[in-house]
């Protein structure tokens, strides 16, 4: 998919080049081999997926693509969405030069999603607020917490303006990392390669076999006391202007 735009409200703004519906509705697709570059959506700039979604993107390119908001609504997953129930999983991938105007320069996870990641390059990655590559948000729903399981992947020189230079954890998630390299990842406040706030517990003990190098300020972050944080949004253009 290529230029594709999603910019209206509701479902008509979620996944600039492919649309997910879940369960009953094609929810089971396999994407392989394919290139997504220039698409833009409110959400997952690339491809949402929600409501039980299962879709495989297996050796695929996500280039340049866009999520858009304001402070408010919209701006989550430059690349990717998911929420609902969705367990996507990304497998053999790069996601190169992807925006968010809020969280998550490659993929977004919420309301109980859990996008499940293998083999994977996340390089030169932008959010404008938390997570420059990966932001899920835990928040409540019947679907339980979202997280991603993530493992033999490379995030490097990803860049978030506030928390989580290539990925964010908010609210409860219980995200893993497993033998994962960080290299050059930077965030703007904290947690260079991965910030976890509004947490009950030490996120460091889900990074398991896990290199860091390089990244700025520090490689691991944990606050309980940010909830307010959540919310908040950095300046965009600055974010994707700066050579931090």
């Amino acid at each position: 998919g290529e230029l594709g735009n999603a910019g209206g409200d509701g479902a008509h703004g979620l996944g600039g080049g492919l649309l997910d519906a879940g369960a009953g509705v094609g929810g089971w697709p396999l994407v392989r081999g394919c290139v997504f570059r220039a698409n833009a959506a409110r959400h997952g700039g690339a491809a949402y997926n929600f409501v039980d979604a299962s879709a495989r993107f297996v050796a695929c390119r996500f280039e340049r693509n866009r999520a858009l908001g304001d402070s408010y609504a919209g701006g989550n997953g430059g690349a990717l969405g998911a929420s609902d129930g969705a367990n996507i999983s990304v497998s053999d991938c790069v996601f190169r030069s992807n925006t968010a105007s809020r969280r998550g320069g490659a993929l977004y996870a919420d309301y109980g999603a859990c996008p499940s990641v293998a083999g994977t390059l996340f390089e030169d990655n932008v959010a404008a607020g938390h997570g420059g590559a990966l932001y899920a948000n835990g928040r409540a729903s019947q679907r339980g917490t979202a997280r991603f399981d993530v493992s033999d992947s490379t995030f490097s020189r990803n860049r978030a303006r506030l928390l989580g230079g290539a990925a964010a954890n908010y609210n409860g998630v219980t995200s893993h990392f497993l033998r994962c390299d960080f290299a050059g990842n930077v965030a703007g406040e904290a947690g260079g390669a991965v910030a976890n706030f509004y947490f009950t517990y030490d996120e460091r003990e889900h990074l398991e076999s896990c290199k860091f190098r390089n990244n700025t300020p520090d490689d691991s972050w944990t606050s309980n006391d940010d909830a307010a944080k959540e919310n908040r949004v950095g300046d965009w253009e600055a974010a994707l202007a700066a050579r931090w």
